[in-house]
């Protein structure tokens, strides 16, 4: 199984420190909850909620990259197809060309050695 993940950076940190533990560890079930479950906290705590609002732009942010990532890394896919069935077919062209003119050259080669 896939785990899901967030990341906590700084400005998560700081937001905990000034709280004592018991707000802090409902502040940190509160981003949790959003974060995997998409529930906005919803509580009439003060400190939690001004402070959730700010890591739930933080994790919208995050959420809104890997979209924009996954997007990104579709058409590079893509765009790297293309690429290389251009070149696959530049080289049987090409291929192809060698072919019929060392054909064309053997055909002369014979034509002279016969005369």
């Amino acid at each position: 199984m896939k785990e899901k993940y967030f990341k906590v950076n700084e400005t998560v940190f700081e937001a905990t420190k000034i709280m004592d533990d018991k707000i802090a560890g409902k502040f940190f079930k509160a981003v949790c909850d959003y974060a995997f479950n998409g529930r906005v906290y919803d509580g009439a705590d003060v400190t939690i909620k001004s402070n959730f609002l700010l890591v739930k732009r933080i994790l919208d942010g995050q959420a809104r990259d890997r979209a924009y990532g996954k997007i990104g890394a579709e058409r590079s896919k893509e765009l790297r197809r293309k690429r290389e069935e251009e070149a696959a077919l530049k080289h049987m062209i090409v291929g192809a060309g060698i072919v019929t003119g060392i054909e064309e050259l053997l055909a002369k080669m014979g034509d002279n050695s016969d005369k």
